[in-house]
């Protein structure tokens, strides 16, 4: 399952890559191999120079170069430093693509996880934790690379090495290695059993504390204006300071558990080692006919136990991420659901929902079998109490939600996924800026060379801006500032509804999108709109009574439905509740 989820983020290239990682592992163990086998010759002549003659397969060599026994000696040594040279050289050479490789998976592995959330419905987002989704995106996912897949490449090269160093301490003495390795076997065995799942287990508690820590963030600067007038900085500072103290705790206690067990190993590595060594000697044995032995097995052990250490350390490290691998892997595998767009190609006479219901997780309908009828180059309110469901029919009409049952029709279609092409502009409640230009904002998602000024340019005339926009130091090119903070509400409303229009809609959507406006500047904008576009059809939520002698027809949504105000002329009706909001303006 493990290895099936991690070829899930790897193509054909990337497995092209790892294949020449594995065989570059492959050179290193032999050569390894070489280099600690090459310390037996050089220390037995060194310490006797008639070692070769006491040695068949080093005496075969020698009758074949026929070399003197000092010649001998110095190429040893030499073979044995060239060696060692190499091995480091190759080392950090695989380091390096190993690295490189890493920061580009983890770069894949993040455009995975943004692609696959971006896939979702605006319904997901409505019930998402939405820094978890940012932690996911900027954190989790590219920690994959630098947590599972890159020890997980480090621990295939350090088995390499293993295997390759013990087959020669096998055929060197076979009931010494066998001993040595029964009870580093055990050790290891009894040190990650005994840890494994308290690793895991802080694995997920880091992923908690970690939401946490970015949720606290989130919403501190997200409301930052309501921190600083209520004085809750303390608050905050507080709720990111417990969940930054969990964080590194947990990560510290992993980092703890998988180093400690290097120095346990290491002392009863090294420990029993010159503990025979002494034994020997106390026994009167003579150790320098064993040195070049025993000298082999110091330098494979010098070499094996930092291997055996960071495949323990590693594969620590890669139960610690465990949880992350399953939530970024879920992610990835998330089924693609859009909204709905549709295909408005030529605008037909209506927009027509056919019995629509709606309800938001199974509970309490919200809008009722709804039957409405709009037609096109007209202007409409939808008006009613809060709550009633005015931003959930919108919401339908746009696509961002699935009527629970009933149709939605425009030009006899009915609301489809199949087509991107959109035409109908829509402007929310809180309209969502970006720290750029002014320009940038209102040519929402297009980049620099994609641009129109001349329609920019056109755009803030006809939304009563221009004087506004002149009077920046950088004109179209003065960035707004953090959500748009050094514009006033009214001027931020009016680049929402610039940037609806910049998509020459023929279907206009504003949710409470002139409310910030004084009258007078609503009615110039309205009749704007309807100089430069003459055949647009626009559908606007307003509590304003002021706003509806703007209107061709009303539409009073109450109690699940639906009605047509029919009689509203001279700001006077029958209808209780414009009657009630005309009160409240006069």
């Amino acid at each position: 399952m493990f290895i099936k989820k991690l070829s899930f983020f790897t193509d054909r290239e990337d497995k092209r890559t790892l294949a020449l990682i594995f065989l570059l592992s492959l050179l290193i163990g032999f050569i390894e191999l070489l280099g600690v086998a090459s310390i037996v010759p050089f220390i037995g002549l060194l310490n006797d120079p008639d070692y070769i003659a006491d040695n068949k397969y080093f005496l075969i060599i020698n009758n074949y170069l026929l070399l003197e026994k000092d010649s001998l000696v110095f190429i040893a040594g030499i073979f044995m430093i060239t060696t060692f040279i190499t091995i480091n050289l190759l080392n950090a050479f695989n380091l390096w693509i190993t690295t490189k490789y890493g920061a580009l998976l983890s770069h894949k592995i993040s455009m995975m996880t943004s692609k696959s959330y971006l896939n979702q419905s605006y319904k997901y987002f409505v019930n998402a934790d939405i820094s978890s989704v940012s932690k996911n995106i900027l954190e989790e996912s590219g920690a994959l690379s630098e947590s599972i897949f890159i020890p997980f490449m480090q621990i295939i090269s350090k088995v390499i090495i293993i295997i390759l160093i013990s087959s020669l301490l096998i055929t060197v003495d076979f009931n010494v290695f066998i001993y040595a390795l029964l009870i580093f076997v055990f050790i290891f065995i009894v040190l990650f059993t005994s840890i494994k799942n308290k690793i895991k287990r802080y694995g997920t508690l880091r992923l908690s504390a970690n939401d946490v820590r970015f949720k606290s963030v989130n919403d501190c600067l997200g409301g930052i204006k309501d921190v600083k007038f209520y004085n809750a900085e303390q608050y905050y500072l507080d709720n990111f300071s417990n969940s930054q103290k969990d964080f590194l705790a947990y990560t510290v206690k992993c980092i703890v558990l998988s180093t400690m067990p290097r120095y346990i190993i290491e002392i009863i590595a090294f420990g029993g080692f010159f503990s025979v060594i002494l034994y020997m000697k106390f026994i009167g044995a003579d150790i320098s006919l064993h040195l070049p032995i025993i000298s082999l097995f110091i330098l494979a052990a010098y070499r094996l136990l930092p291997a055996i250490n960071q495949i323990y350390s590693l594969s620590s490290s890669l139960r610690f991420h465990m949880p992350a691998l399953d939530i970024i892997h879920q992610v990835v595998t998330l089924k693609r659901n859009h909204m709905h767009n549709y295909n408005i190609e030529k605008m037909g006479p209506q927009i027509i929902f056919d019995d629509v219901s709606f309800s938001y997780n199974n509970q309490d309908p919200v809008l009722l079998n709804v039957n409405l009828e709009i037609k096109s180059s007209t202007i409409n309110a939808i008006i009613g109490e809060t709550g009633s469901g005015k931003t959930t029919l919108l919401d339908l009409l746009l696509g961002f939600y699935k009527p629970t049952s009933g149709k939605i029709k425009i030009n006899e279609s009915l609301v489809n996924h199949s087509n991107n092409k959109i035409k109908i502009g829509y402007v929310s409640q809180k309209v969502s800026f970006v720290d750029d230009s002014v320009a940038k904002n209102i040519a929402f998602g297009l980049s620099k060379d994609e641009i129109n000024i001349e329609k920019i340019n056109r755009l803030i005339d006809i939304v009563i801006l221009k004087e506004v926009i002149n009077m920046l130091p950088n004109k179209l090119n003065e960035k707004i500032g953090e959500d748009g903070a050094k514009l006033s509400g009214g001027q931020l409303q009016r680049i929402g509804i610039a940037r609806a229009l910049y998509l020459e809609p023929e279907i206009l959507v504003l949710d409470e999108a002139t409310n910030a406006l004084d009258i007078n500047t609503e009615r110039l904008l309205f009749n704007s709109i309807k100089k430069h576009y003459k055949n647009i059809t626009i559908i606007w939520i307003t509590h304003r009574a002021s706003s509806l002698s703007l209107c061709n027809n009303i539409y009073h949504l109450n109690k699940n439905n639906i009605k047509l105000v029919d009689n509203f002329k001279n700001n006077t009706t029958n209808d209780e509740y414009i009657n009630k909001i005309l009160t409240k303006e006069t």
